[in-house]
This record gives C-alpha cells, structure tokens and sequence, in this order.
C-alpha cells in the first residue's frame, strides 16, 4: 500500500464543509481534488475527534488536525541545531572538525549531527590548496616592487 500524500489541515476543513454543505462527494472530489476515501476519513475523524454537525456547524481545527506522530523523539532540539550549526560556521577549524567532535561537544551522537548538517543543506567540500609561490615567483615580484617603488598614486591611476 502506497503512504498517502500529506493534505494541508485548510483542505480537509474545506472538504467537510462541502460535505456538509450538500455537494456531492463527486463534486468535492472534482473541485478540491482530494480522493473520495479521503474525504469520507476526514469526516469520520472529525466526528470521533468531537464534530457533531447536527449541534453545531462550527468546525474547530482540532477536529482536524494531525495527530501526534508515534515512533521514538528526535533526540536534538531547534536550540541544539544552532549550536551544530554555529559550531560549523565560526571558523575554518569549524568547517574542518570531524562530526564526532562537534557531537562530542555538544553531547549528541555524530550521526545526529550528520542528519543536522543534512538536513540544513550542508555537505562535504574538499578545500582547495593554493600552491605556494616559488622562489622564481618570489624574486619576480621583489624586482617589480623594485622597479616601481617610487612612483606616486597620480602615476598609478594613469595605469588604469
């Protein structure tokens, strides 16, 4: 069975309303595009979750809404996140410390911090080495430095 495609809480209540309202399953389904089953599970659970259409036509977003997801607490809060991240960002030591040491610091595993960095759209990137000038390189520019230290700013801007 394929998972179903998450429909925004405005839909579902704009579905009910339709419902209720008289328009025809087929129209609704027509006009919002949402599947009929779907629409048929979005009332019953309103009406488990307290809707009762025959007291009142007021349709509160709890009726609606998703429930509390099950399965295990993610470990890091939105406060933990901006320390990796921070962490990350502060420096060129930062950028090039091992996950284990930034998760070490923080106390979260290192595949926390993965899933973090992941997560903000950050990814591995080789730093690039610029290679070191040579000595031929070095004595090219002492002689240029040289040949033009006694000019003055008037004569550098008729350069350009």
């Amino acid at each position: 069975m394929a998972p179903r495609p998450h429909i925004d809480v405005g839909i579902r209540i704009q579905c009910l309303v339709l419902l209720e309202y008289g328009v025809p399953i087929d129209i609704v389904h027509r006009i919002i595009g949402v599947e009929k089953a779907s629409i048929y599970r979005f009332r019953r659970i309103a009406i488990e979750r307290g809707y009762d259409p025959k007291k009142s036509s007021k349709i509160l977003l709890s009726y609606l809404q998703d429930a509390p997801k099950s399965g295990r607490p993610t470990v890091y809060t939105q406060e933990v996140v901006e320390k990796v991240i921070a962490n990350v960002c502060k420096s060129v030591e930062g950028r090039c410390n091992i996950i284990a040491t930034i998760g070490h610091s923080i106390r979260i595993s290192a595949t926390s911090v993965q899933r973090i960095l992941q997560r903000n759209r950050f990814h591995k990137v080789k730093r690039t080495m610029k290679p070191r000038l040579t000595e031929a390189m070095k004595e090219a520019r002492l002689q240029f430095a040289l040949r033009f230290e006694d000019w003055t700013l008037e004569m550098w801007k008729a350069v350009i």
